[in-house]
């Protein structure tokens, strides 16, 4: 895959079939434990009675869509719903037609669907889990996540293509205490 990375001069980062199984199991224990650590929200979410299901709304040319979104739901057996591009609207049409439970999106996607006037349009009383990535997430982005999507399981990650996309990544209830921590110290 290329990476601008913090040089912002594109280059290719070459990976290993093993490497990315690894990033896949990393991204499974980081759940298995934030999910240990937030068990009555997992119970809620579950007990709602959606089907597990994930609008990939970022490309899968990059990290964030292939292998932390893309290949994580396929290997966890998860509904995964793709937009083509980003489009608040349709996002938001998605979110309520296909009773997606889970986005995970660049920290402006997000601020754009929630601040939308088409949210409260919507029934997106589906949606659960509320994350971003692929860039930091600012306070106002956490704030919306836990005002317009109660009761939610919100979260922020942090990866770099060269580790195929693992990183740091906070969710929960270790979230809702320090939003703007990059993992959970």
């Amino acid at each position: 895959m290329y990476t601008s990375g913090t040089s912002g001069v594109p280059k290719g980062a070459a990976s290993t079939h093993r490497a990315i199984c690894q990033a896949l199991y990393n991204f499974e224990f980081a759940a298995a434990a934030a999910a240990m650590c937030n068990m009555e929200t997992i119970t809620a979410m579950l007990e709602r009675g959606f089907e597990s299901t994930s609008l990939l709304a970022v490309p899968l040319f990059h990290v964030s869509g292939c292998h932390a979104q893309f290949l994580t739901n396929l290997r966890g057996g998860r509904r995964i719903v793709m937009m083509y591009k980003w489009d608040v609207q349709k996002a938001l049409e998605l979110i309520e037609r296909e009773r997606v439970t889970a986005l995970n999106a660049a920290p402006s996607m997000l601020i754009e669907l929630l601040e939308s006037p088409l949210f409260e349009r919507y029934d997106t009383s589906s949606l659960s889990s509320v994350a971003g990535g692929g860039s930091a997430t600012p306070p106002r982005a956490a704030r919306l996540f836990m005002d317009k999507v109660p009761d939610s399981y919100p979260g922020a990650g942090w990866g770099l293509t060269e580790t195929n996309s693992n990183g740091a990544a906070c969710t929960g209830r270790a979230f809702r205490a320090k939003p703007g921590t990059a993992g959970f110290l």
